[in-house]
């Protein structure tokens, strides 16, 4: 069974469903592909993987969504940060540099559509990197601005003494749907459909 899952989804999702998996088929193997949603969706149109866990909203009619919980993602900075700790309106991030994900990923896109629409300049960028397990010590190290999921600040990113960047009229959190994709056209096995079955139950109890 071959599962692409965005990282958002990996350290509180997939270790249950992956477990009830194991206990109730054993001689299952899945070949876990972790990585940026935009990556996973390719590779899921060209046959390269099963389903995909990560977010929805595409709009994509090569792919079937199941939708089973919701997400959001805001501004961080590191607690020494002359942001933190304060309500910011936006104006005051055009004097600060950011850490953020590649242009063609769909968190990005929003984030620079959001200054746009609100007649600011796009962020300006100083490091951009495609990896989630890396942000948080970067961000921390380099003082950079930087745009997380909320599930991933409160499980990793505290450690390295992140804070989420409270704005006025709150402008810069994205609401995403969460859940499932697979192929229109793919066939499902057994054991995909069981594993599918799990991850929703998982999945439910996602704040």
């Amino acid at each position: 069974m071959r599962v692409g899952a965005a990282a958002t989804s990996v350290d509180y999702l997939l270790p249950a469903a992956c477990s009830a998996l194991q206990r109730e088929a054993p001689a299952v193997v899945i070949e876990l592909q972790i990585g940026m949603n935009d990556v996973l969706r390719e590779q899921l149109r060209r046959g390269q993987l099963d389903i995909v866990v990560g977010p929805l909203g595409e709009g994509d009619e090569e792919l079937l969504e199941r939708e089973v919980s919701g997400d959001e993602v805001v501004v961080v900075a590191h607690r020494d940060h002359l942001l933190a700790g304060h309500l910011v309106p936006l104006a005051e991030f055009s004097a600060h540099r950011w850490l953020l994900s590649p242009p063609t990923v769909t968190t990005r896109q929003w984030l620079d559509a959001a200054f746009t629409r609100c007649g600011y300049p796009v962020p300006a960028v100083a490091i951009v990197t495609n990896s989630i397990a890396a942000a948080p010590l970067l961000i921390a190290e380099t003082g950079l601005l930087s745009f997380v999921s909320r599930h991933n600040l409160m499980t990793f990113g505290r450690a390295y003494g992140l804070l989420e960047v409270q704005l006025h009229g709150d402008p810069l959190t994205l609401r995403r749907r969460f859940g499932i994709l697979h192929r229109v056209d793919a066939y499902l096995s057994p054991a995909t459909l069981n594993f599918m079955k799990l991850l929703s139950g998982s999945l439910q109890t996602f704040p």
